[in-house]
């Protein structure tokens, strides 16, 4: 179902930012294994991964992929997820809780789980902190960026004089090559019909 609503979004010309927490990401990593590339799409797929159990066996590269793995959280740590960890004020508390423990692994044991588990928890330690929040809005700012222009580039069709303005006869010149992820288009300026896309 995941696979088909990101296929069908991305028919109808629809760029793509899906948020995966914990087990989900497993699922979104499967499905981007079954998504065969479609020549001349130029629609943007891209990934926020909340509490990734592994950060391997993503085929998605840095400008299409981003995650947030807060310290603690018991399931990247137990999994295979080299992600950097952000440091909360729940991670802290969580921290100093452990370290009160006294040296009885039973009881160290219980308390590393249930921090584990609370840490790991979207509502509470992902969407119920603002720090958290405010680097899930941030990340998403960014991936939405890349969607609508990841970079441009201006080359000018007569010479090689970059300081000119884009003004009269330069406008219609100059040529803008467009990253949009990992698909490039070219298109001309104002005036002139587009060169290429793909």
């Amino acid at each position: 179902m995941l696979l088909d609503n990101i296929r069908s979004l991305r028919e109808q010309g629809s760029h793509v930012i899906v948020v995966a927490h914990s087990q989900g990401n497993l699922l979104i990593q499967q499905a981007l294994q079954s998504l065969i590339p479609v020549p001349g799409d130029s629609t943007f797929l891209g990934v926020l991964a909340l509490a990734a159990p592994t950060s391997s066996g993503w085929t998605l590269d840095d400008n299409h992929l981003l995650s947030i793995t807060v310290g603690g959280d018991l399931v990247p740590n137990a999994g295979f997820s080299t992600w950097e960890r952000m440091d909360t004020p729940l991670s802290h508390v969580a921290s100093s809780a452990l370290s009160a423990v006294s040296f009885n692994l039973v009881h160290y044991l219980q308390e590393f789980v249930k921090w584990g588990l609370t840490l790991h928890a979207v509502d509470v330690s992902y969407f119920g902190q603002p720090e958290v929040q405010a680097r899930i809005r941030g990340d998403l700012i960014q991936l939405y960026h890349e969607a609508t222009v990841g970079a441009v580039q201006c080359a000018f069709a007569r010479g090689n004089d970059v300081s000119r303005s884009w003004a009269g006869d330069w406008q219609s010149t100059c040529r803008l090559r467009i990253a949009n992820g990992a698909h490039w288009r070219e298109e001309s300026s104002p005036g002139q019909a587009p060169i290429r896309r793909c």
